[in-house]
């Protein structure tokens, strides 16, 4: 198996497994998946690439470390004291407490935060790396066209004969809407749009080639 099949796979068995799992909101599907993307884009850098598709790359990238690096200046004591979080000052002066203050409120990145940023870029990468090849953007956006139809055909038997349940679970929030397998219905809407938007392309250019 080349390591361009290596990568597209990984990548739609990401795409397909990720929305299962009550959306992987937790931090460790959050960590499965990005190292399973961070594999596949490690995969797609044998891909060739075109002078313009790698401008787009490294400006993403540029993107990524820039974000990066605000995040990581927020967090350090004493980078720019007149943006310093008031809270600091406020804890040390009721309550005695010796911590150095930094522009953030937080001393330290959210492991969660930090595991979204993480999963944005690889799967941008990967897909990136897939979407130079037609045929495996094809095959990829193939396979995001009908589990998202399976999961909607899902949401709607479940919401029919299982109101009250969240896959294996009960449902504890947001009964009465249709939710498929997450457990917000403003995730699940997003979802079941970005399926609607790639049925409604296909739609529209198999009505382009008649």
């Amino acid at each position: 198996m080349t390591f361009g099949s290596i990568q597209l796979w990984t990548t739609i068995v990401v795409l397909v497994l990720a929305p299962l799992f009550f959306g992987s909101v937790d931090l460790f599907w959050i960590a499965v998946w990005t190292i399973l993307l961070s594999m596949s884009s490690l995969c797609g850098v044998a891909a060739p690439m075109g002078i313009g598709q790698s401008r787009i790359l490294f400006a993403f990238l540029a993107l990524c470390g820039i974000y990066a690096l605000v995040a990581i200046l927020q967090i350090v004591p004493h980078v720019i004291d007149q943006l310093n979080d008031p809270s600091w000052r406020r804890a040390k002066d009721l309550l005695g407490l010796d911590a150095l203050p930094r522009i953030s409120s937080r001393a330290e990145i959210p492991p969660l935060a930090a595991g979204h940023f993480l999963l944005f870029a690889t799967s941008f990468i990967s897909g990136f790396f897939i979407g130079t090849s037609r045929r495996n953007s094809d095959r990829l956006i193939w396979f995001a066209q009908y589990s998202i139809l399976l999961y909607v055909i899902y949401g709607l038997a479940a919401f029919i004969l299982a109101p009250d349940m969240l896959l294996w679970t009960n449902k504890v929030a947001y009964r009465g809407y249709l939710t498929a397998s997450f457990v917000n219905h403003n995730t699940a809407a997003t979802f079941v749009g970005a399926g609607a938007i790639l049925w409604f392309c296909l739609a529209f250019s198999s009505a382009q080639s008649i």
